[in-house]
């Protein structure tokens, strides 16, 4: 179909059919900087328009693309005018240009609302929505857990949990005596693979050592760092009373998985008289249906989110018979930036963990398994240590809790910090 456009001056009807809206539109680009001068000096030239229109005509009609003459009543001569691009772009030139600057409009919108699309799902919120005291460096610590979320999410284990056979029985560790490691999980070959493939992924963008995955903390600053739920807070009171009596000073930083544990009293009242402070995890993780802080997954994030460099982790249950700042000063820690103490049980690391994570199997002599109720580390030296746990905890549950423990006493607590230390 074409597109047909009558106009006229004086005695002279012009017209040009034009077959698309291409044709129309580079035509119109093409000339209208020429003729735009141009009508400044003539003023308008469509004082005699056809009569059954006000304004020009665009007349779709099925002929083929050629011009034409034109007679009309009145004109003398009937003299006609196939050369009609001046006339044309001086009838459409308002037109055009109003209908370019909101084509560019229209597509400023588009390309903003496509750069919208491809940001991050999860906003990061102005301010902290619970936690009394607010949180420090708060909206760094924000888009570092989506960065964290980003390497979590794109690197699952992608396989079925172990089956495991049986549970592993207490075994009391005595250094002087000889132990089998028990291997008490199923995992098929191909499944050891593809999960040795995702570890090693993950482990090797926490080496790359990039500024997105680097924690956020105030250098220097040491402190205490525990986390609870609503059930744990009166036992938290105690501890922390009990802290206090024995000379520590050092302030504390409470963790609380959301909004349901969240108590006003405790938190708003009881704890900043302790020298404590309540931060609410889902102010800065967000509140997403596709993950829940569980207790032990809290206790993992708590460190990384702390604002502390030198954190000494205690459990709501509790705390340091002497002042906590003579550990801190005191060696293995000022040399190596982490001390653990050990539990009662004999390791119960599965020989598939070993496999998974390109690690060979220490002997189960060499020492206890770790206790995770209490330890020193640094931020600074164990950053990567920690990024490492987060991993192991954000899939413990299904994959990593089992190959740690294979269902030993203690399996998730004892699993905080990852049985590999990454150096930062």
């Amino acid at each position: 179909m074409a597109y047909e456009f009558l106009f006229d001056r004086g005695s002279t009807v012009h017209v040009v059919r034009l077959t698309s809206f291409w044709e129309i539109s580079l035509f119109s680009v093409f000339t209208i900087n020429r003729f735009t001068s141009n009508n400044h000096r003539r003023g308008s030239v469509w004082s005699n328009c056809l009569p059954e229109m006000q304004h020009p005509a665009l007349i779709p009609t099925p002929k083929a693309k050629i011009s034409r003459p034109v007679a009309r009543k009145g004109l003398p001569d009937g003299r006609i005018s196939t050369m009609a691009s001046r006339r044309l772009i001086e009838m459409f030139r308002g037109r055009i240009i109003r209908r370019l600057v909101l084509f560019a409009i229209l597509i400023c919108l588009l390309f903003a609302g496509l750069q919208r699309t491809l940001a991050p799902t999860r906003p990061i919120p102005p301010t902290p929505a619970l936690s009394p005291n607010g949180i420090p460096n708060f909206r760094r610590q924000a888009q570092f857990w989506n960065n964290l979320y980003d390497l979590l999410e794109s690197n699952p284990p992608g396989v079925d949990a172990p089956k495991r056979l049986r549970r592993v029985g207490e075994i009391i560790f005595k250094p002087d005596a000889s132990y089998a490691r028990p291997d008490l999980l199923y995992m098929p070959d191909p499944d050891v693979e593809l999960l040795r493939k995702s570890h090693q992924q993950v482990v090797q963008k926490i080496e790359a050592n990039t500024a997105r995955l680097r924690l956020v903390y105030e250098g220097g600053k040491r402190g205490i760092v525990s986390a609870a739920t609503k059930r744990d807070l009166p036992t938290l009171l105690v501890s922390l009373r009990m802290l206090r009596q024995r000379g520590t000073r050092f302030p504390v930083e409470v963790f609380i998985a959301s909004k349901s544990e969240y108590d006003d009293i405790v938190c708003g009242v009881i704890l900043p008289g302790l020298n404590a402070n309540c931060i609410v995890m889902s102010d800065i993780l967000g509140v997403n249906p596709n993950y829940n802080v569980a207790r032990y997954w809290l206790k993992s994030f708590a460190m990384l989110f702390s604002s502390f460099e030198q954190i000494l982790w205690l459990d709501a249950d509790c705390f340091p018979l002497h002042d906590a700042i003579e550990i801190f000063q005191s060696e293995p820690f000022t040399e190596i930036g982490l001390v653990t103490w050990p539990d009662f049980w004999v390791s119960s690391a599965s020989p598939y963990f070993y496999n998974i994570t390109s690690q060979p199997q220490p002997s189960l002599s060499e020492r206890a398994s770790t206790n995770g109720r209490q330890f020193l580390i640094s931020k600074k030296t164990h950053a990567k240590t920690l990024l490492l746990a987060s991993y192991y905890n954000y899939y413990g549950t299904m994959h990593y809790y089992r190959l740690l423990g294979q269902g030993a006493p203690g399996e998730r607590r004892q699993r905080i910090l990852p049985s590999r230390s990454l150096s930062s």
